[in-house]
């Protein structure tokens, strides 16, 4: 097979794939997803409460603000000078000529 067609199927592939996998009806397939996986869990213990410990304020001192040196001007780099060349005249064959251009209607 060609480079073309290997290439046709593998994209065709991929797009049934991804047709596939998305579903106009997501929420029922949600639902029966999380219904099996709450039926292969098993049950858990459930706390009736829990205590959350208060925050303690520290003693960390607050860091000084340092000294920041102003930012140098770079210098603006220099152009160098292209040199310009001169375009030369080439002749162009009559069969290539626009003249030789032919518009049949």
């Amino acid at each position: 097979m060609s480079k073309l067609h290997v290439l046709t199927v593998v994209s065709l592939l991929l797009l049934m794939v991804a047709v596939g996998c998305s579903s106009s009806d997501q929420d029922a397939i949600d639902k029966a997803v999380s219904a099996t996986l709450a039926a292969a869990q098993p049950p858990t213990a459930v706390v009736a409460s829990t205590s959350t410990r208060e925050p303690v304020a520290t003693d960390t001192p607050a860091p000084e603000p340092t000294a920041t040196l102003a930012p140098t001007a770079t210098p603006e780099p220099t152009k160098t000078p292209q040199p310009t060349v001169a375009p030369t005249a080439t002749e162009v064959p009559p069969s290539l000529s626009i003249t030789s251009f032919r518009c049949y209607t």
